[in-house]
Parts: C-alpha cells; structure tokens; sequence
C-alpha cells in the first residue's frame, strides 16, 4: 500500500512529460519529418512533369512563393482530406496557374 506522502504532488507533475509521453513526441516529431521530406519529393516531382505548364488553362508559371499572376501551385486531384493514402503520390498532384487555383478552390486558399 502507498502512503500519501509517497505519492507525487501537482508540483512533480507539471511541467515534465511522463516517459511514454517524451516517446510519443518523438515519434510525432520524427513522423512530421520524414511528411516533410516526403512533401518536397511530392512537389518536385510534380513541378518536373509539369514542365512549368498549367495543367487547366496551358499558361506557363514560375515556381516562386510569390503571390504573382504567373505563379503556380501545386493542387492535389483527389484532396488529402478525403484520399490521405494519396497524399505524396506524383500522380494525385498538378501544377495549376493562381487563377485556376483560385477558380478550383475559392478565395480562401
């Protein structure tokens, strides 16, 4: 049987994560860079088969992350939220113009 005063206080508890706990994040730590990695293969891939091309209107973009009229995107078909398994195939991806970006998805993105 445990005495009370054998048992830890809210002072030990917070503020230090729990051995299982340091585990977990490490390992969401490790899965979120190896998604990073895989993100950029993703990308690159896609940006190679498109040939710089707009896969709606044909327009020829530039890979930049500035928010011009000839900057592309990269836009999944089938979108991660509902095909996950999909998510860093070259084949699910397109490069599409920023007025066919904005056409496909509205003005939120």
């Amino acid at each position: 049987m445990t005495r009370f005063s054998e048992l830890p206080t809210l002072g030990d508890q917070v503020g230090r994560p729990q051995p299982k706990d340091k585990a977990r994040v490490v390992d969401r730590d490790a899965q979120r860079k190896a998604d990073s990695q895989r993100e950029v293969k993703f990308r690159n891939h896609v940006w190679r088969d498109s040939k710089y091309v707009c896969a709606f209107c044909g327009r020829r973009v530039k890979r930049t992350i500035e928010l011009t009229a000839d900057a592309g995107h990269v836009d999944h078909i089938k979108p991660r939220s509902t095909s996950p398994a999909l998510k860093f195939d070259p084949k699910n991806g397109r490069v599409l113009c920023a007025n066919c970006h904005q056409k496909r998805h509205g003005s939120g993105r």
